[in-house]
C-alpha cells in the first residue's frame, strides 16, 4: 500500500475510534445522570440518620458507584451507629470515598460558594452534605485518635 493512502486510512481509522469513544463516553454520561436522579428521589424518602440508611446507602452504590451519596449514606450509617475503636475505624473509608468523589464532581462549587448568599443558597444541600462528610470523618479521626489526619481534613 503506498504511503499516502496508507496515511488516509491511519487517519480514518483514528477519527472513528475517537468519534466512537465520545459517543460511548455521551451514553454512560446519560445512563449516570438517569440514576443519579432516581437517587436523589429515593434520598429525599430515605433519612440519612434512619436505621434504613446502609441498605439504602448499599442500594445507591449499585444504581451509580461513581455518585457520592452511596458512600455518604454508608459511612454516615456507621459512624452513627459507632461505639468504639473499630466502629469508628470502618466508617472512614466510604466517609473517604464520599469526599473525594464529591470534591471530583463539585470542586467548582466548593471554590464559589462563599462568593455571593445567592450562590450559597442555590448549592446549599451539596454543602450540607459535605459538611456532614467532613464533620463525620473528623469526628472519626477524633475518636482513632489519628490527629495527623484530622489536620490534613
Amino acid at each position: 500500500m503506498p504511503k499516502p493512502v496508507r496515511n488516509i486510512v491511519f487517519y480514518r481509522c483514528s477519527m472513528i475510534l475517537i468519534v466512537s469513544l465520545l459517543s460511548l463516553r455521551f451514553v454512560r454520561a446519560q445512563k449516570n445522570a438517569s440514576a443519579r436522579y432516581q437517587i436523589d428521589n429515593e434520598r429525599n424518602k430515605t433519612d440519612i440518620s434512619g436505621d434504613d440508611a446502609l441498605s439504602a446507602g448499599k442500594a445507591f452504590e449499585r444504581m451509580d458507584s461513581t455518585y457520592y451519596v452511596g458512600y455518604l449514606y454508608e459511612g454516615y450509617f456507621k459512624y452513627n451507629h459507632s461505639a468504639d475503636f473499630q466502629g469508628y475505624k470502618n466508617a472512614i473509608p466510604a466517609l473517604n470515598k464520599a469526599k473525594l468523589l464529591f470534591e471530583k464532581e463539585h470542586n467548582s462549587m466548593l471554590k464559589n460558594l462563599f462568593s455571593s448568599l445567592e450562590y450559597l443558597t442555590e448549592n446549599y444541600n451539596r454543602f450540607q452534605d459535605y459538611f456532614r462528610i467532613c464533620n463525620a470523618l473528623k469526628e472519626c479521626y477524633d475518636n482513632i485518635e489519628m490527629p495527623d489526619s484530622l489536620i490534613a481534613l
